[in-house]
């Protein structure tokens, strides 16, 4: 059961290929173990869905997790290598445009903006 302090259960799944179902992706972890929920992010743009390349997928126990990391994680599928790690205990930061940042903000293009900009400004001053 889950309680505070409980191993994570849950896991970021990303470079998921483009057209992939939550129910592919159901299916592919399921074989490691059952699960609780297997979700993928998407965004719409003009009315056409896409995902985001990223997903969540929540174990019923922590030891199939475990296996899903360690099976799962470099798995190549639909021409895309699986990145499979437990999801971060603490929120991720927020960028200037309310995105998440998926690397603590150091390679983000919002960052990289305001670098370049502190950088002219010290640079004219």
């Amino acid at each position: 059961e889950d309680f505070p302090g409980s191993p994570k259960k849950d896991l970021f799944v990303f470079h998921l290929p483009n057209g992939m179902t939550e129910g592919q992706l159901h299916d592919l972890f399921s074989q490691v173990g059952k699960l609780r929920r297997a979700r993928i992010q998407f965004h719409t743009e003009e009315g056409k869905r896409a995902t985001k390349g990223y997903g969540f997928v929540t174990f019923k126990r922590f030891s199939d997790a475990v296996v899903a990391v360690h099976s799962l994680n470099g798995f190549s599928v639909g021409g895309k290598v699986l990145a499979v790690t437990y999801c971060r205990d603490t929120p991720r930061p927020i960028s200037a445009n309310n995105s998440v940042s998926t690397n603590n903000g150091t390679n983000s293009a919002g960052n990289r903006k305001a670098r370049r900009g502190q950088r002219r400004a010290s640079a004219s001053a």
